[in-house]
């Protein structure tokens, strides 16, 4: 958690000299070795649930996002459901608490979500 806190905000910390932009790469490989993890989709939703500083929620929406898109194919009904279910309930829960670069991209991550799944849903269930 501190070191997925500590490289989100050297992601969003302006350049400073040549030590930024190591600073930078080695931030950007623990946010890949997070996204690549097998429990990144569980470890998202509790960091999210947990009230993690606003930039790591960002990366934890934003996870959610790619994994469940690249995975969507590999995962069973229920964990797209879960994902789909947990951003909805944050959003209706702490929707206006959220800071709104957050609160944006858990809607915009619903709607992908909704849309890529929609042909999955029963016939009943697009009416």
């Amino acid at each position: 958690m501190e070191a997925l806190e500590a490289a989100c905000v050297a992601l969003n910390a302006p350049p400073s000299g040549p030590e930024a932009e190591r600073r930078r790469a080695e931030a950007e490989a623990v946010l890949e070795h997070f996204k690549r993890s097998p429990s990144a989709l569980g470890d998202s939703m509790a960091l999210l649930q947990a009230g993690a500083s606003p930039v790591v929620q960002f990366h934890c929406v934003a996870t959610i996002r790619e994994v469940t898109l690249q995975r969507w194919p590999l995962l069973a009904l229920s964990d797209k459901t879960q994902a789909l279910d947990f951003l909805m309930q944050l959003l209706l829960e702490r929707g206006a608490s959220l800071p709104r670069f957050v609160a944006a991209a858990a809607l915009q991550t619903a709607v992908l979500l909704v849309k890529r799944g929609w042909l999955d849903r029963l016939p009943a269930e697009r009416a």
